[in-house]
């Protein structure tokens, strides 16, 4: 998958801005609905929730794996995002800048990876967990939601490739699982 975001980089990402820019959908307010859904914030609230008025164990291993996956994929996504300083699609619109930018603290260089991709592979992650046989379409299902981040004019291909990797593969290590077998061990 990474070698994908480096092709998209390399080959797809501006080609993919100029056109969505051109369309009648680029930053559309249907998009901003859909960014604020699959906010980060807002999936660790549902999750929380959930987390709270199951009585299931297995949603409730499904919910803790999700949470501490995203405390993880917090961190290592805003320590690519302060490191990498890549540029927003709108800089490359306006100013013709593109590419990274190591260590700048602006917003307008915190593309890459995106958090919110990383949010909806998380929850389509934890839901893949609960419902087995929808697993592959729930995934299909975040991949087409975390693309609502470049036609709102946020994000480029690769940045959404990389978040959407880091959170699958946060996911894929059960951090809860691994944290509760180790106090287990621990406690004995």
């Amino acid at each position: 998958m990474l070698i994908v975001a480096l092709l998209s980089f390399i080959f797809f990402d501006t080609l993919a801005i100029e056109w969505v820019s051109s369309t009648i959908f680029f930053k559309h307010d249907i998009f901003w609905w859909i960014n604020h859904v699959i906010e980060l914030k807002t999936q660790c609230f549902i999750w929380a929730v959930y987390f709270c008025v199951t009585k299931q164990n297995k949603g409730r291993t499904a919910a803790l794996n999700v949470l501490c996956s995203a405390f993880a994929s917090i961190i290592v996504i805003y320590a690519l995002k302060f490191t990498a300083g890549r540029a927003r699609p709108e800089l490359l619109l306006q100013s013709d800048l593109f590419g990274f930018f190591f260590f700048k603290l602006q917003n307008a260089y915190f593309s890459f990876p995106s958090s919110h991709s990383a949010s909806i592979a998380l929850t389509a992650c934890g839901l893949g967990c609960l419902f087995q046989k929808w697993k592959w379409p729930l995934l299909g299902a975040a991949f087409i939601l975390g693309f609502s981040r470049m036609m709102s004019g946020h994000h480029f291909p690769s940045d959404l490739i990389v978040g959407f990797y880091v959170a699958i593969k946060l996911h894929a290590m059960k951090l809860w699982d691994r944290a509760f077998t180790i106090y287990k061990r621990s406690s004995i």
